[in-house]
């Protein structure tokens, strides 16, 4: 679809959202009735909410997408329906608001596969350096996933799990901080974090799940339902992914889309994080008290969350990378006995930028 074609779909989407809006409140409000804020002490911050409403209603589209005019009626039908700081008008439904989620209804089994074509058909069609690389170890390394997902169908030992909807999505090769990520691949830049990402997304393929695989920030508010606007407003439906993993560039990103559905869902999200982020960082009014500064933290994320390169820390996830070990295939098949194949003892200090050995 073209941009124009793009661009007519969302003013209809547009204008069906503020006529089932506008419809809501004719419903609940009468057409010529006047508004009162409501003061319920089970909703105790809906007045302060309606002010604010008042005033900057304006500052995002994604209100007026909501159905939000300035008026306090349907300022009141918006904080009832979609945000839930206030309670439903007389004569209105109180339904759960639409973004939250369901009780998963697994319908599929996740089955072990011995092939990575699953993954191929989403990541081959990518341009970018980076995903090149990610797709070119998965490549190099098929035969040892492909032999591992075979030894696993023929394990006695059955463990049967549902099949998850997996998005994983790269925040760190997006935008202008893409731009300089990628301008780097083939000069020795952060690649251990392409690596990470290239034996995740080979893991879970063979795991038997479904992925989605993404480096777009217009395609990650369209896969998550993301309303038009800065991202002052909750997701317009519950999120489809079981899990989502990205970094924190894409934590970031999330954030400023999924307004309140943020904190609905955050225990969902898992970061590839190399170095680990510790409690003391991850919890902002501790940091801010203690003095500790870092660009990364203060999410106040579960610590369990942050999936780490090497193990820094017990309290981060040590999610790792496969060791990619050349080894003679008489080995990998049995025909040669271990004392038989010897290699030499390599150790290798690796400094990826020249600023790494200056005074050492």
């Amino acid at each position: 679809m073209g941009g124009g074609g793009r661009q007519r779909k969302s003013v209809l989407l547009h204008r069906e959202q503020k006529e089932r809006n506008e419809d809501q409140v004719t419903q609940q409000t009468g057409l010529n009735k006047k508004c009162e804020v409501p003061t319920d002490p089970a909703y105790p911050v809906c007045a302060e909410k309606v002010e604010f409403l008042r005033a900057w209603w304006q500052s995002d589209p994604c209100y007026a997408f909501y159905g939000v005019d300035g008026s306090t009626c349907s300022i009141l039908v918006y904080l009832s329906q979609m945000e839930d700081f206030c309670p439903v008008q007389p004569g209105g439904n109180h339904t759960a608001v639409p973004w939250h989620h369901k009780t998963p209804s697994y319908t599929k089994k996740a089955m072990i596969r011995d092939t990575l074509s699953p993954l191929y058909e989403v990541i081959s069609n990518s341009s970018s350096p980076a995903v090149k690389f990610i797709q070119s170890r998965v490549e190099r390394m098929s035969e040892r996933w492909t032999w591992a997902g075979k030894r696993m169908k023929q394990s006695r030992i059955k463990t049967v799990t549902p099949q998850m909807k997996v998005l994983l999505y790269l925040g760190a090769l997006v935008g202008s901080v893409g731009q300089r990520f990628e301008a780097t691949v083939d000069r020795g830049g952060p690649l251990g974090e392409l690596v990470q990402w290239a034996d995740l997304s080979a893991c879970l393929t063979i795991l038997g799940h479904n992925l989605t695989f993404s480096t777009s920030q217009h395609q990650l508010h369209s896969l998550i339902g993301a309303a038009p606007g800065q991202g002052s407003c909750p997701i317009q439906r519950p999120l489809t992914f079981d899990l989502i993993y990205t970094d924190y560039h894409g934590l970031a990103h999330l954030h400023r889309a999924m307004g309140l559905a943020f904190q609905h869902y955050q225990c969902r999200f898992r970061i590839l994080d190399s170095f680990g982020t510790e409690p003391a960082f991850n919890l902002a009014s501790y940091a801010h008290i203690r003095g500790y500064k870092t660009l990364w933290g203060s999410w106040g994320l579960q610590p369990l969350q942050y999936m780490t390169m090497f193990p820094h820390t017990p309290d981060n996830s040590f999610l790792g990378f496969v060791s990619e070990e050349v080894v003679k295939k008489e080995v990998r098949d049995g025909g040669l006995k271990p004392e038989s194949y010897k290699k030499d003892r390599i150790a290798v200090v690796y400094g990826k930028q020249e600023y790494m050995w200056q005074v050492k």
